[in-house]
């Protein structure tokens, strides 16, 4: 008999399905640690893998990490109507499940929106934001 390793189960990213809200089921990774917590939002057509690199980064570092597939990305479930508005409550709701209140977003293309939304509307706590628009001429 041989055994197979299930890389997949070894994976800091390979998170799990929380019901968020009424048909929204979002794929969530998130390791505690020391605050302020990373929380990275990807692109648009992304997943929570685009940001590796950062999240291994910071998790071997002792950091609270979170990263998760935006809804109707990776392993979530897909949204009726796409709204900066729906993704920023969805982060929202993720912040106040794990207690997280002073984050430090760091968002990529499509994630830049939604984390300026948030950051817009968020009045009880510091703001960090780290940007990246992605766009190459």
């Amino acid at each position: 008999m041989t055994l197979v390793n299930n890389e997949a189960s070894q994976d800091t990213l390979a998170g799990h399905l929380i019901h968020l809200r009424r048909g929204v089921n979002l794929q969530v990774c998130h390791h505690p640690g020391q605050s302020p917590a990373l929380v990275f939002l990807h692109g648009g057509m992304g997943n929570r893998f685009n940001l590796r690199s950062q999240y291994d980064f910071f998790h071997a570092r002792g950091r609270e990490v979170l990263a998760y597939d935006l809804a109707g990305h990776g392993q979530s479930t897909p949204y009726q109507r796409y709204l900066i508005g729906r993704h920023q409550r969805d982060l929202k709701r993720l912040l106040h499940r794990f207690h997280i209140t002073s984050p430090v977003l760091c968002c990529h293309s499509y994630g830049v929106p939604i984390g300026l939304e948030w950051a817009r509307g968020e009045t009880t706590s510091r703001k960090w934001l780290s940007l990246d628009c992605g766009w190459n001429p």
